[in-house]
């Protein structure tokens, strides 16, 4: 007789429970219902998996469409699903619910569109004469690597020219796109890039390292005489289960690689909203954090070592070693840094064996400040749920008027994951200390439903599309002790010059949380004011954090954005020593220029 264990993913409940087979015959132990019997049976025999990915789109704003299944596809099919819908071409507009493959693979399952993406106008160029030394550059390196794909049409070079920075839709808008790449290459290995890089030095061609392109700080804006290197192509997959760590190319997305490691039964338990585009590489270089952080951690908890090739061609490995006292953490040099000390080509990361029992609840509380201090309370007694997101009194209102709960009051979601009888624990606990600050118990079925909705991007991609309109997350963080104080200004000052402003926690520490600070903006101009109140707001948002006790980002980086507030935060002290590494890394300044700063 066979054994095999598994958690119910199909019920609130999430049973876990032993499914046995002898000769066709099952029987099941520990499934509360037969809903969870059905998914062993299933699960065992043939089990099967929505599919969830992006495509490559042209013609549009934002360069990937995502996309869904209609249905449960046989796991055993997903691979060539997945090969097959890379190799399509789509070409915007698009409509949310449009099938983009039919039938697929004989699957009576379609793939359809799961947002609306417009055509965008084809925006002028003004094309000039590629600089000789990066002609040279170009011809040097069909020669010595002829294996690196060079991309220099305009089309591509349009392409790759902008990220998802609110002011890079607003330049596609106005007609006029200003940071246009020279080139674009596509290396496929470690060894490529290193020459790549040592070529760039001899003939002084700057470098600008892209991945996913979800960057929205202007991190990968190309200026004239730069050339764009791609890692996507850096795809290498392995695992280490007696560490419990797994290795991952940079080029891999974060869904790539989750997929992959569920498969086996793990987890990263990193999932931040660029999760179907942005890639490990990019996610390292920013220092991202994904909604289960409070478990979890941030990329900085999460990476074990990495590589890197460092701006004059070198390769540094740093080395796997849990712990060390031998002189600078070198990866932490390179988380954060965005590309200015080095591109990262392969990440080792901390896993997790999938959790056992998952569970997600709401309550409400009279004020957003009672909250935060519920919060406070249970993370300094060392209590961590995977996800712990306050809604303000204003962006509250929505969600509390769809459940009939109090008007009012602010709204609180929490998701735990783990061992059962660890979720018990947290819930019994955090119960205690919501009470205790006035929250409300609303069951699981808002908290669910903030997890089936939470890569959602589409009010603010839709206020980029409004001629004269703007809208962006401004995260930042703040210490316990000024984190209220933060929000409320950052509030008061942008809400004269914006339509809305949404605010929400949802990263909280020991000491001190992060909050989002959503703004939207019409001016009723042309796309040249909506550029122009994009940046007061910015500028008013960063502002009122630094003078209240706040930083200026929180995980989406600075890019050439907010390069400018950099020193208010670390002192001019603080830029000479990153300015200093920078200069003895790359003394001829070809990697990233102008980002960080720098």
């Amino acid at each position: 007789m066979k054994h095999k264990y598994y958690t119910s993913i199909v019920c609130p409940l999430s049973c876990y429970g032993k499914l046995s087979e002898s000769e066709g015959e099952f029987a099941f132990d520990g499934f509360a219902c037969l809903r969870g019997q059905l998914y062993a049976k299933s699960e065992y025999t043939d089990p099967v998996r929505m599919l969830t990915t992006c495509l490559s789109i042209e013609a549009a704003g934002i360069r990937r469409l995502p996309v869904v299944s209609n249905g449960e596809i046989p796991k055993r099919l997903l691979t060539q699903c997945y090969q097959l819908l890379s190799q399509m071409k789509i070409t915007a507009p698009i409509k949310e619910g449009q099938i983009i493959a039919t039938n697929i693979l004989e699957s009576n399952v379609d793939i359809i569109a799961t947002r609306n993406i417009t055509a965008l106008p084809r925006f002028k160029v003004q094309e000039k004469i590629m600089n000789h030394n990066v002609i040279d550059f170009l011809n040097c390196l069909k020669e010595q690597l002829p294996d690196v794909t060079q991309l220099s049409a305009m089309e591509d070079r349009q392409i790759y020219a902008h990220g998802v920075c609110p002011v890079e839709y607003k330049w596609m808008l106005e007609g006029y796109y200003p940071h246009i790449p020279d080139a674009i290459l596509m290396p496929s290995s470690i060894e490529e890039i290193s020459r790549i890089l040592q070529l760039a030095n001899e003939f002084l061609v700057g470098i600008v390292p892209i991945g996913g392109a979800s960057g929205s700080v202007c991190g990968t804006s190309a200026d004239k005489g730069q050339v764009m290197l791609d890692v996507k192509r850096l795809r290498s997959f392995s695992i280490n289960e007696i560490n419990c760590t797994a290795k991952g190319g940079a080029g891999l997305t974060g869904a790539d690689f989750e997929n992959q490691l569920n498969d086996l039964g793990y987890t990263t338990g990193h999932f931040p909203q660029s999760f179907q585009s942005a890639v490990l590489g990019g996610m390292v270089a920013t220092r991202a954090v994904g909604t289960f952080s409070t478990k979890y951690g941030k990329m900085d908890d999460m990476v074990s070592n990495l590589v890197a090739v460092l701006p004059t061609g070198e390769i540094l490995r740093t080395h796997t070693a849990p712990k060390s006292s031998t002189g600078l953490e070198l990866n932490q040099l390179l988380l954060g840094s965005e590309g200015v000390y080095g591109i990262v080509t392969e990440v080792e990361m901390e896993i997790y064996p999938m959790a056992l029992c998952r569970y997600f609840e709401a309550y409400t509380f009279p004020s957003t400040l009672d909250g935060l201090e519920a919060i406070r309370q249970f993370m300094q007694l060392g209590l961590r749920p995977a996800v712990v997101r306050l809604y303000d009194h204003v962006e509250s209102i929505p969600k509390i008027k769809k459940y009939c709960f109090e008007p009012g009051y602010s709204f609180l979601v929490f998701g735990y994951e783990g061992l059962e009888e660890q979720v018990f624990l947290e819930k019994k606990h955090i119960r205690l200390i919501c009470e205790k600050n006035g929250g409300l118990s609303k069951g699981t079925k808002p908290g669910e439903d903030w997890f089936h909705s939470r890569f959602s991007t589409k009010k603010i991609q839709d206020y980029h599309a409004i001629r004269g309109g703007t809208s962006d997350a401004i995260e930042v963080a703040a210490p316990w002790d000024c984190i209220g104080n933060v929000w409320a200004a950052m509030r008061e000052v942008l809400e004269p010059i914006c339509n809305s402003v949404e605010c929400h926690f949802s990263h909280v520490y020991h000491t001190g949380a992060s909050v989002y600070v959503i703004f939207y903006a019409e001016t009723g101009g042309d796309d040249f004011e909506g550029e122009k109140r994009y940046i007061e707001c910015v500028r008013r948002a960063i502002t009122a954090s630094l003078e209240n006790g706040g930083n200026i980002s929180h995980h989406h980086g600075i890019g050439k954005l907010k390069a400018e507030y950099l020193e208010k935060e670390h002192g001019e002290t603080g830029v000479m020593v990153m300015r200093k590494i920078k200069d003895a890394l790359d003394p001829n300044g070809i990697l990233n220029k102008g980002v960080l700063g720098l």
